[in-house]
């Protein structure tokens, strides 16, 4: 695959295919995408996978991407911060 100006999606990488590539998240960061926008594109990346999968499953897979990026934020940082 090669790279080009319209393989650049709103802060993520998408091949010709329109398949998110792995490196999404070390791309992300290098083109200065803020965490909040490097949450949401790979949540939206996890979606596209959620869609491959049956009904229950994919309810469930789903399930899991509901968590708010402000939620999300505020747990990783709480399992970050040193226990007392």
């Amino acid at each position: 695959m090669q790279l080009t100006p319209n393989t650049i999606n709103s802060c993520s990488i998408v091949s010709s295919r329109g398949r998110r590539l792995p490196a999404i998240a070390l791309l992300a960061l290098i083109a200065g995408c803020s965490n909040k926008q490097l949450y949401g594109a790979l949540q939206d990346s996890q979606k596209v996978e959620c869609q491959k999968y049956p009904d229950t499953r994919y309810e469930e897979c789903m399930e899991r991407l509901s968590t708010p990026y402000e939620e999300y934020e505020n747990d990783r940082t709480a399992e970050d911060s040193p226990h007392e």
